[in-house]
């Protein structure tokens, strides 16, 4: 039979795949043929030959009935506990020796739920797509690759946001494909109840029906209903009943129990297993109070999912994708040894207090706040794409700071540390707020911070090597500190943006801040016999000692 080819990017009417893909219903993935048989009731039988109805025949007739009857009662029973899972029947759907080949349908049905919560746990690759709003007679939507590397397609749906505006009930029929030829797919749908009534999933490119390429995870459904769906594709519900009505279900159905009819059925498994779960790996932390910490993370942001989990519970890889802040503040931690590998999605991470000396962070490349305080850290390895807009190593013991892998950052706290090397504050591209309070910092290093063009705040006391000021070069500066260094000349021209100063304790005997057009204070404690600003307006601390002088009088 001609296939007709489908181009996934063309708009082709669904419709018309639907229409090819009913004609090759009967065909599974490797082309073998399936017969499917219809019979007219109303069709007349041939003639035949009346014989007499013998007592013995009558006799084997009441014995059938009785033997139908008594397992038509086992089946019930069995429905009724749920002690079977709905199209499992014993069989392994992973393929492999595991606890679902024993015999304990206990044990089984476990391993069903396990493999469920371990599929919903993995991170998407991909979001889902419509074209309702442009042709209103496309009452679908596709979870369509078109990208060389769909070959591992998971889809997290929302049943109250599919495609970001709509419900699941919006819609009639799911499209998956992937011009990646050996694609396999898993939709994840949350919920107690999923409602697939009258959808028609098609699993589909221009080789014909792929069954065998998709798996939706049900993992929350306590109720699934198929009522007059086709479905193509392994639907996986270990806690749920489903409801059959005229159902068409070309692949496999794990269920709890199911009730209703299905007008048709052939089993596909799912091939694709290994792609799916094969970046979710078990992951054991070094540092228990890692462990705790991030499982209490996910707890607190995806309850749902994390409560019912004990505590010994042992996190995999796609667990840790999840994260993206951790507080590890006062934790009795002294070296991270691998615990950050798999927590690559980090923009938050709280090392305050820790033992820690030595930190490597170049595969935390989303990280945006991160925070070393009260620390014996030495150095920190950022990545080169840095992403870090909030570094706090205030009291840390950094003897050398890469400031290239800053420059994202806009505030930068430095206090305490002593740099065997000052840092090339000049990339610090972004700063607005610096603090190098006793660092070491020296006139050259103030001229570096000169051509930083958002810097609007700088701290800078307790440095004893800055011995002169020139304000002129921080265009919007609005706050400085340079109490306690040994300043002996200060220049204010052109501070345009200075609003608070604090020159505290420095060498000077004369300050002259006429110049700063928006100073409105002034700190200037120490041995000066004058401070000259614009008018009365300005605000002046110092000693009582201190002349004050406006406008140069």
């Amino acid at each position: 039979m001609e296939e007709k080819d489908t181009d996934l990017n063309s708009g082709t009417d669904f419709d018309e795949a639907i229409d090819d893909e009913l004609k090759n219903l009967d065909r599974d993935d490797y082309g073998q043929g399936i017969e499917i048989q219809t019979v007219d009731p109303e069709e007349d039988e041939p003639e035949r030959k009346k014989r007499p109805f013998p007592f013995f025949t009558l006799l084997l007739v009441i014995l059938l009935g009785a033997a139908a009857a008594f397992l038509i009662f086992v089946f019930k029973s069995i429905s009724e506990t749920g002690g079977m899972m709905e199209g499992i029947s014993g069989r392994n759907i992973l393929g492999v020796q595991s606890r679902a080949n024993q015999s304990s349908e206990n044990t089984e049905y476990s391993d069903y739920r396990e493999l469920s919560a371990s599929l919903s746990r993995l991170a998407a690759t991909h979001k889902e797509w419509t074209n309702i709003e442009k042709n209103p007679d496309e009452t679908g939507f596709s979870c369509i690759a078109t990208e060389d590397e769909g070959v591992r397609m998971v889809y997290n749906l929302d049943q109250n946001s599919i495609c970001g505006k709509y419900t699941l009930r919006d819609f009639d029929y799911i499209w998956v494909d992937s011009v990646n030829p050996g694609f396999c797919c898993l939709i994840n749908i949350p919920g107690e109840e999923v409602d697939l009534s009258g959808y028609y999933i098609l699993v589909h490119d221009d080789s014909g029906n792929l069954a065998s390429r998709l798996i939706i995870n049900c993992y929350e459904a306590k109720v699934v209903k198929l009522n007059k769906a086709i479905i193509s594709g392994t639907i996986l519900a270990p806690d749920a009943n489903v409801e059959y009505d005229a159902t068409v279900v070309y692949g496999a159905v794990y269920a709890k129990a199911s009730t209703g009819a299905r007008a048709y059925f052939k089993h596909i498994a799912f091939s694709g297993y290994t792609e799916i779960l094969k970046d979710s790996k078990k992951f054991e932390f070094v540092n228990v109070v890692m462990r705790s910490k991030t499982l209490a993370w996910l707890r607190e942001h995806y309850p749902e999912q994390y409560l019912t989990y004990p505590d010994d519970y042992v996190l995999n890889t796609d667990d840790l994708l999840k994260i993206t802040d951790l507080d590890l503040e006062g934790e009795y931690i002294a070296d991270m040894y691998k615990d950050l590998d798999a927590l690559v999605n980090l923009e938050s991470l709280s090392l305050s207090k820790t033992k820690i000396k030595e930190l490597d962070l170049r595969a935390q490349i989303k990280l945006r706040y991160l925070d070393i305080s009260d620390t014996d850290i030495g150095y920190v390895m950022l990545p080169e794409t840095c992403t870090v807009e909030e570094f706090n190593a205030d009291n840390a013991k950094l003897y050398i700071l890469d400031a290239g892998t800053l420059k994202n950052a806009k505030t930068v706290l430095l206090k305490n540390n002593k740099f065997m090397i000052q840092p090339a504050y000049e990339l610090l591209e972004k700063a607005e707020y610096i603090c190098i309070t006793n660092t070491g910092a020296d006139n050259a290093s103030i001229g570096k911070l000169y051509t930083l063009k958002n810097l609007k705040h700088l701290e800078a006391p307790e440095n004893e090597s800055i011995t002169e000021v020139d304000l002129s070069g921080f265009a919007v500066l609005e706050f400085a500190d340079f109490r306690d260094c040994s300043i002996s000349s200060i220049v204010f021209a052109m501070a345009n943006s200075l609003k608070d100063i604090d020159v505290s304790y420095n060498d000077m005997i004369e300050i002259d801040a006429k110049d700063a057009p928006h100073l409105s204070r002034i700190a200037a404690y120490g041995d000066y016999k004058r401070i000259i600003v614009r008018d009365s307006t300005v605000a002046v601390y110092s000693l009582d000692t201190t002349k004050i002088a406006y406008g140069g009088n």
